[in-house]
């Protein structure tokens, strides 16, 4: 009977500390994790843009956050900040903002139409903090 009272509490922990997309240190831990993956793509949803290419929103976002990682960044009111750049396309980046423990807040896209960077912001009702994350960050990496 402990034994099993034991395996049920282990299991309850485990369910709990998995959805703890906040307990990584870089983008590409994070994107290695299925649950975040599928919960970017429930919030991204399945529409198509060009961005980077004309194509899926979600794929672009994907390839922009599946490059070489930055450090994730704490922000203030428990909000983490993940980017990362498209692999053999530095300029083209993406980034994730998410609120402790679990909930994505906002997406973030820089693409190149033109010669000068764009971003996209993906997300309703942001917080300012947010919004001046993602205008820090588009500064830190335009030419």
């Amino acid at each position: 009977m402990k034994t099993l009272l034991l395996a049920i509490t282990l299991s309850c922990f485990g369910a709990a500390s998995a959805q703890d997309f906040c307990r990584y240190q870089t983008t590409n831990q994070l994107m290695a994790d299925r649950e975040f993956t599928n919960e970017l793509a429930r919030f991204i949803g399945d529409g198509q843009e060009k961005y980077y290419y004309s194509g899926s929103v979600l794929h672009q976002v994907f390839e922009g956050l599946g490059g070489p990682p930055d450090p994730i960044k704490s922000l203030d009111y428990n909000i983490r900040f993940a980017s990362a750049c498209r692999i053999h396309s530095c300029d083209e980046k993406a980034a994730v903002a998410i609120a402790c423990p679990h909930q994505i807040i906002a997406v973030g896209i820089i693409y190149y139409p033109r010669r000068a960077a764009v971003m996209t912001i993906l997300g309703d009702k942001r917080p300012i903090a947010i919004d001046r994350a993602f205008k820090e960050w588009k500064k830190s990496y335009s030419h």
